[in-house]
């Protein structure tokens, strides 16, 4: 049997989570930064008070929740990298999809797709937009030094558009009915195909 103690730590912790899904629905349909405390304690149906017990204000309830995707966002490392290589410039298909960074980012996109598609909606944060490229641009630039693609005009190119199609991507499977019923499987080996098909491309021309 559950102690007092255990039933209001369970409690307090459900009453602060309801507080901040009840804002990033808000998110939905009112900018983030015009979502007033009224209006979150009214739609969530808890007393001021209760808010205040647990936020300052709707900044650190954005603060937090944008702090703990990008914390925990996986980045591209040598454990992604497919063993026995050797020199090989670029990897196939088989061995890009088995190394699993994209498959780990879009899991951990789909994990937290409420937060993401409200942040980065039409009425999120751009600020927030801008950071998780910068993350993604980063993870890809040393995904590109671990396949030994030069770093040129083109390379920058890459490094423009495909953060953009991760999150478009990744958006879409995550709101889209059409593409719901598509694996993580098959959206790691879309992302996968662009990828290494633009590097291809760019090896066999020189």
């Amino acid at each position: 049997m559950r102690d007092k103690y255990t039933i209001e730590t369970e409690k307090s912790r459900k009453t602060r989570q309801k507080i901040i899904d009840t804002y990033f629905r808000l998110i939905e349909t009112k900018d983030f930064d015009k979502i007033t405390v009224r209006a979150i304690v009214e739609t969530a149906g808890i007393s001021r008070g209760a808010f205040y017990l647990y936020f300052t204000d709707i900044y650190e309830i954005i603060t937090e929740t944008e702090d703990m995707l990008l914390s925990s966002m996986p980045a591209f490392s040598k454990r992604h990298i497919p063993a026995g290589n050797g020199e090989r410039v670029i990897y196939t298909l088989a061995e890009d999809t088995n190394s699993l960074w994209e498959r780990e980012w879009l899991e951990h996109y789909q994990k937290y797709s409420f937060y993401y598609n409200a942040l980065l909606g039409p009425h999120g944060d751009s600020g927030f937009y801008f950071k998780v490229v910068k993350f993604l641009r980063s993870s890809l630039n040393v995904q590109m030094n671990s396949s030994q693609m030069p770093d040129d005009e083109v390379r920058q190119h890459f490094l423009e558009f495909l953060p953009d199609l991760f999150l478009s991507l990744a958006r879409q499977w995550t709101t889209d009915n059409k593409l719901a019923d598509l694996s993580l499987d098959m959206i790691t080996q879309i992302l996968s195909t662009i990828k290494i098909g633009s590097q291809y491309r760019y090896h066999s021309g020189n």
